[in-house]
């Protein structure tokens, strides 16, 4: 009886956990989106200084909650990010706004599937 009970408590230990890393990585995405939108919004208005001064926010911000990715993420995911968030500076610093704008919608894309890569689907056990 007593290992039952054990099983049962680690369960919620492990469920609750899970639920709580979900709930983290989708508010450190919506962050993150948030912050991407407003260098899509410096780019279009062609203030490429303030945009990059939200690039070094996004890259800030991504290395405040690193350890939550690193914890139990896919490292891909976060070079994906990482090397596409170069890209972006780098087109920024140049004034090239068409290019930069173009990876803000790539860094939108990895943001906004971030959460969904790592919900506990059928699909992600296999």
């Amino acid at each position: 009886m007593k290992s039952m009970i054990a099983v049962l408590i680690m369960t919620a230990v492990l469920a609750a956990g899970g639920i709580w890393y979900m709930n983290k990585l989708s508010d450190v995405s919506e962050e993150l989106s948030e912050i991407n939108c407003e260098v899509r919004e410096e780019l279009e208005n062609r203030r490429y200084k303030n945009a990059s001064q939200k690039i070094d926010e996004l890259y800030r911000y991504l290395d405040e909650e690193e350890r939550y990715f690193e914890a139990f993420s896919d490292h891909e995911e976060l070079d994906k990010i990482r090397m596409t968030l170069s890209e972006l500076e780098e087109y920024t610093n140049a004034g090239a706004g068409t290019e930069a704008l173009a990876k803000t919608n790539v860094l939108e894309f990895l943001f906004e599937h971030l959460p969904k890569n790592y919900r506990l689907r059928f699909e992600n056990i296999l």
